[in-house]
């Protein structure tokens, strides 16, 4: 991203050139005060608890995380907007949940059992 962030700023200054001061100075407040809420906030604290999560859970059962956004998504949408959940989304949600805790318990038996093989192990 910060790669990413620099080569943005040279494209801005070489289609638009360098900001003037009194630009820079004259913008609001409120959309900088939003801008550094969703940086530490949204973005801080969803890195800070994937990183818990990859400690506490482990990085398998993290990576699933992706596969229960769209889950969140129909529920979401038909909690707060109404949307009709057809029987081939709760079929779908079902076979996602349920792969999700297969992936995760056998992650976390594969855990286990590297655990008492180490302990096992003559020193």
């Amino acid at each position: 991203m910060l790669i990413s962030t620099a080569l943005l700023f040279v494209l801005v200054l070489a289609v638009d050139g360098p900001p003037s001061p009194v630009a820079l100075f004259a913008t609001p407040t409120g959309p900088l005060a939003a801008l550094f809420a969703l940086g530490l906030f949204n973005t801080g604290l969803a890195y800070f608890v994937y990183f818990e999560l990859i400690a506490v859970a482990g990085a398998t059962f993290a990576a699933l995380n992706n596969y229960i956004v769209p889950c969140l998504g129909m529920i979401a949408g038909a909690w707060a907007l109404g949307e009709p959940v057809a029987a081939g989304s709760l079929i779908g949600l079902a076979c996602v949940l349920g792969g999700v805790v297969l992936t995760g318990t056998a992650a976390n038996s594969a855990r286990v059992i590297a655990a008492r093989v180490a302990q096992a192990k003559p020193k």
